[in-house]
């Protein structure tokens, strides 16, 4: 008889909608208010659905919630129309001040958001494309 693993699941995930392509993408956070009673997700590119699963602790954890923000600003700068990597980094920088308000204690909340911050800035030269996929590495 086969063994079977068991099911992993994440916290906060990147989900590419064309794999192996990482963008585009969206984030996908299980909602822990739900637990144990029910396993079900937040879906999301949406800067606002981030913001609200941090706040209203969907997403748990000090790493996790760190990891759903800078998630949450690549997921949006997929959502920015921007003829320069320089019009993304803008976006960035606002979608990363706007998170920043959802916890304004949570360290690594704000350590992550300022990571995606200067990634966004430094790599400003590229193409859009190519720095939305940098984002999403990052």
């Amino acid at each position: 008889m086969k063994k079977t693993e068991p099911q992993r699941i994440l916290s906060v995930a990147w989900v590419p909608r064309s794999p192996p392509a990482p963008v585009p993408g969206f984030v996908r956070i299980l909602d822990q208010t739900l637990l144990p009673r029910k396993i079900a997700f937040i879906e999301t590119t949406d800067p606002r659905r981030i913001w609200e699963a941090i706040r209203f602790l969907r997403v748990r954890g000090a790493p996790a919630i760190g990891v759903a923000a800078a998630m949450g600003t690549a997921a949006a700068a997929q959502n920015v129309r921007a003829r320069s990597g320089a019009a993304i980094a803008g976006a960035v920088a606002r979608v990363a001040s706007y998170l920043a308000t959802s916890r304004p204690t949570a360290v690594n909340l704000f350590w992550a958001l300022e990571r995606m911050r200067r990634t966004a800035a430094q790599n400003a030269a590229l193409s859009p494309p190519d720095l939305r996929r940098r984002l999403v590495e990052e």
